[in-house]
């Protein structure tokens, strides 16, 4: 981790979680009467997977191909997809409630990282 250390990826990858897991959740138990450590593991899955290859993969290709503004959209909505993409994976549940629950923990851990920066 040249620019990144552990401890500030910890600190990153957990804010992330603090903010998109009560989403998950809520949305899974209440829509889907998933049990809520299915719902939170779903969660911390999702984001196992897609926390570091936003940070190690698609921010640094973006910032070397694209202005920041683009480049941003571009990674979000592709981890947007991806996250979606995992719960239907293994919930096997409506794909479109996915796809908007994942859009909303995303835009809240989103915003909630731009106002920490």
């Amino acid at each position: 981790m040249d620019e990144l250390s552990l401890a500030s990826y910890a600190e990153a990858f957990a804010l992330t979680q603090i903010v998109e897991a009560p989403v998950y959740a809520t949305v899974l138990v209440v829509a889907f009467g998933a049990r809520l450590s299915r719902a939170l593991g779903a969660s911390i899955l999702a984001n196992l997977v897609s926390h570091p290859l936003f940070t190690f993969a698609l921010a640094p290709a973006a910032v070397a191909l694209m202005p920041p503004i683009p480049g941003v959209v571009v990674c979000e909505t592709l981890v947007w997809l991806l996250e979606a993409g995992l719960l239907y994976a293994w919930l096997r549940r409506d794909l479109p409630l996915l796809l908007a629950v994942s859009l909303l923990a995303n835009c809240c851990s989103f915003v909630v990282g731009l106002l920490v920066l």
